[in-house]
Parts: C-alpha cells; structure tokens; sequence
C-alpha cells in the first residue's frame, strides 16, 4: 500500500472509556509537500499528535488506541492532566499499582 498518496495520509483513533474515538492523520499535511514539516519530522525522528478528551467523573479510566490503518506504530501514550513540561523525549514513564 502506497500511504502517501492516500487522501487522508495514516491514521489511528483514540478514546477514553466510552467516547467516541476521535481519528486522527499522522501525514496528511505532508501530501502536498517535499519539504516542510517532513523535513521536520525526520530530523526529530518523530510525530508527535495532540488530542483533548473531557472526563467529568474522579476514578480509573481507559484509553483506548484503535487501528485505523495498518502500518502505523505507535511508540508512546503522554497524558498530560495539567502541569507537563515540554521536553524532546516526553516524561519517563509511570508505572502505576493496581
């Protein structure tokens, strides 16, 4: 499968518990160019997509990462629930006890 000459470039979906999965283009803003944000991507080795869920209940919940299409690898999951810093590689990871 040739992905960059789809219409709406790789995708994947998330959601939380029971929402509706929001889908989400990794490239789509790439089709149209040679140079740019792929040239950016590139050079940081990664595409970083942001998406805003609202949770209106305290407690566990599930996110969820749906396969849109196949070819998509997906290297990291950051929720951020106020506060992140910034930084090139994201926050170590959290392991959390049952």
């Amino acid at each position: 499968m040739n992905f960059h000459n789809t219409e709406t470039g790789l995708q994947y979906a998330i959601s939380i518990d029971d929402e509706t999965p929001q889908i989400i283009s990794i490239n789509s803003e790439d089709k149209n160019s040679i140079t740019g944000i792929w040239n950016k991507w590139v050079a940081e080795i990664i595409i970083i997509k942001t998406t805003t869920h609202k949770i209106n209940t305290p407690g566990k919940h599930i996110v969820k990462y749906w396969m849109v299409n196949s070819g998509v690898v997906l290297q990291k999951l950051v929720l951020d629930f106020g506060g992140l810093k910034p930084s090139y590689l994201g926050p170590p990871e959290t392991r959390v006890a049952n």
